[in-house]
């Protein structure tokens, strides 16, 4: 891009808003949020199965899917998951957050 001249909304975003962006982004906090939540991606993709095994958009298999039985197991599954999964975030973040700080993370992110 050396060549190539920046529009002027370019210029604006790069100098006035990325900054304050960039800044707020980088703190702990938000670093052991961001970090912290990636421990959850097993729970969010076998919870989503789940709700889409559970509320399938066609009307004939979402019928025999019901009348089987099967959607109201699906529909705990799914429940239970994400349940769990906002329990897990909780110990992810603590973690994160710990470790980050340079400590021993294993019992304050537990607690």
């Amino acid at each position: 891009m050396s060549g190539q001249k920046q529009s002027g909304f370019s210029v604006f975003v790069n100098k006035r808003i990325l900054p304050p962006v960039m800044k707020f982004v980088n703190t702990k906090a938000i670093q052991a949020l961001q970090n912290g939540m990636i421990y959850t991606l097993p729970f969010i993709l076998i919870g989503s199965i789940f709700l889409i095994l559970g509320n399938i958009p066609i009307p004939a298999v979402a019928n025999a899917i019901t009348a089987s039985g099967w959607g109201a197991f699906f529909n705990q599954a799914y429940t239970t998951t994400f349940s769990i999964m906002a329990m897990w975030a909780a110990v992810g973040i603590a973690y994160i957050y710990v470790k980050n700080e340079g400590y021993e993370p294993l019992a304050p992110g537990l607690t």
